[in-house]
């Protein structure tokens, strides 16, 4: 469903932009209402933006007590009008655009408004449920790998997920991932039963925002034993920082200049500094 975001940058700043990133629908818009008050951009963002195709619409507003908000509602009232779009999506935390949003919904129209952080978790949550679970029953049928998967004992959705990640034809990568999250023996066990099989599993349509995040979720679930703590952003930072032109050491020297204290967490994330590069190829 198309939808136009109008973005209240006075009050969420530049968190829209991982939203920008996930949004799926090409015929969406993002409006982005701004003053000087606003505030700046960081570089992490500004990459991501100048990575998108998806570009937003940047709209000054004159300055005053409350302007941006009203000017915005102008917009929201006068595009409803005349173009009338599938959903208006207000993107601020202000409380104060409800009462907007209660009019024009008793008159029919989608309008809601949500924080960015409410946004991103339905995002999220509709991808995963869209995409990410493979059926047992019929990968068992198409794939003949399946019972031998089972004899090793590991759940074979999560084989599935190193390969389809990393890419089928990224041995190293699978071989690698195979024996820091199942151990030297029984990782080698598992990865020569799925080289017998070349690697063969089913297909799926995962963003590079999914690959990393599930594959980072294998991760901290296997060489994470003490829980170290993981940045709120860490995943923004894979989306956004992470390149396919990367080496190991250029990721690891900009997890360090993002992250300067979590050594420890560099620690466990080294060994796969490399899939990362992978998943975004």
């Amino acid at each position: 469903m198309a939808k136009t975001y109008f973005i209240d940058s006075e009050n969420v700043g530049d968190s829209w932009i991982e939203l920008l990133e996930l949004e799926e629908d090409e015929t969406s818009t993002f409006l982005v209402f701004y003053t000087s008050k606003s505030p700046r951009v960081d570089y992490e963002h500004v990459i991501a933006l100048m990575r998108t195709n998806k570009k937003p619409t940047f709209i000054p507003c004159f300055e005053g007590n409350n302007g941006l908000d009203f000017q915005l509602v102008s917009y929201l009232g006068y595009l409803l009008h005349e173009e009338t779009p599938d959903e208006m999506i207000i993107v601020s935390k202000d409380t104060g655009f409800d009462a907007a949003v209660k009019f024009w919904k008793e008159r029919g129209q989608k309008v809601i408004r949500k924080n960015p952080d409410d946004l991103l978790k339905i995002v999220k949550k509709e991808e995963t449920s869209n995409i990410e679970d493979v059926p047992v029953s019929s990968a068992e049928d198409d794939i003949p790998q399946a019972k031998k998967m089972n004899s090793v004992g590991e759940d074979q959705k999560e084989l599935y997920t190193i390969i389809n990640c990393v890419g089928k034809d990224s041995t190293v990568e699978i071989h690698n991932a195979c024996i820091h999250f199942y151990g030297s023996k029984k990782g080698e066990d598992i990865y020569k039963e799925l080289k017998k099989e070349k690697f063969a599993v089913p297909s799926v349509s995962w963003k590079v925002s999914t690959k990393n995040k599930r594959f980072s979720d294998l991760i901290f679930k296997y060489c994470n034993p003490s829980n170290v703590t993981v940045p709120k952003d860490f995943q923004s930072f894979l989306n956004t920082q992470i390149l396919a032109t990367d080496t190991q050491k250029t990721v690891k020297n900009k997890f360090l200049k993002k992250y300067p204290n979590a050594q420890s967490l560099n620690k466990i994330l080294m060994p796969f500094y490399s899939s990362f590069i992978k998943i975004k190829k």
